[in-house]
């Protein structure tokens, strides 16, 4: 073998040699999620400037159920939203039709209570409702009627299903607005 072949060799070798330690070694990509470490079984990757992480560990941490369908070959993934909503009524939570609601709301047995934050309040929101946003609900219950109905309504339902849980629980005749805004017109401004 000529010397010139054996030093291409030796070159190649060795940047295949250096290439492969650091494609195996890797590097360490963390996933935190508010300020907490989370570990995973398959480490995250970093493509084409993307992170991309396992599906099950971020969905399971925000209470997701997340299953394999071997035909069609699908992961499914069920949010908390769609696992809490599910068999509502046999829960013991109520819901409302909107035009049942508005009779209430004008016969004066019932109030709206809007339980999303301030950007959306500032959106659009139902003419008359209350304004409490969620995460200050139970700090501001001596604002809600203890002789009236409570329709509560948020953007996707889960935080008003939260909302009326929690009033029930503590005596207050709560319900789901059904379909919140849309169904009372779009709401107003």
């Amino acid at each position: 073998m000529s010397r010139k072949l054996l030093i291409t060799a030796a070159v190649l070798t060795l940047a295949l040699l250096i290439a492969g330690t650091l494609v195996f070694a890797g590097y360490h990509i963390a996933i935190t999620i508010d300020g907490q470490e989370i570990e995973t079984e398959v480490a995250p990757q970093l493509v084409d400037g993307r992170p991309l992480v396992p599906v099950q560990v971020i969905t399971e941490y925000f209470g997701a159920e997340v299953d394999w369908v071997q035909e069609p070959r699908t992961v499914v993934i069920t949010s908390p939203y769609a696992g809490f909503m599910e068999g509502y009524g046999e829960k013991g939570m109520y819901i409302k039709q909107a035009g049942e609601v508005l009779s209430m709301v004008e016969a004066d047995e019932a109030v709206v209570l809007d339980v999303r934050g301030d950007a959306h309040r500032d959106q659009s929101y139902i003419t008359g409702s209350l304004h409490i946003p969620m995460p200050k609900l139970l700090d501001r219950l001596e604002e809600l009627p203890g002789d009236k109905g409570i329709a509560v309504y948020c953007v996707k339902n889960i935080n008003a299903a939260y909302a009326v849980t929690l009033l029930n629980m503590l005596s207050h005749e709560a319900y789901l607005l059904e379909d919140g805004m849309q169904a009372w017109g779009g709401g107003r401004r």
